[in-house]
């Protein structure tokens, strides 16, 4: 039974409309650190940079992915 509560609770929650919508793509949230984190996608801001070349990314989870994959090291 609470199962099911929580499921349509969440069904209602996806069905209101979004308080931050972007200008530039169909992405739409309520949550204000989500959108932030998305206008990054179309700022070109790459805020993490890679400390071994000069790989840069929007996402810390990138420069993470970047170390492992192109310098075989995470430090």
């Amino acid at each position: 039974c609470g199962a099911r509560f929580m499921s349509t609770v969440q069904a209602l929650l996806e069905l209101e409309e979004k308080r931050f919508r972007c200008s530039h793509c169909p992405y739409q949230t309520n949550d204000v650190g989500n959108f932030r984190r998305h206008e990054l996608i179309h700022s070109g801001t790459k805020p993490f940079k890679c400390v071994l070349c000069d790989f840069r990314s929007a996402w810390r989870k990138s420069i993470k992915s970047h170390m492992i994959n192109v310098h075989k090291t995470l430090e």
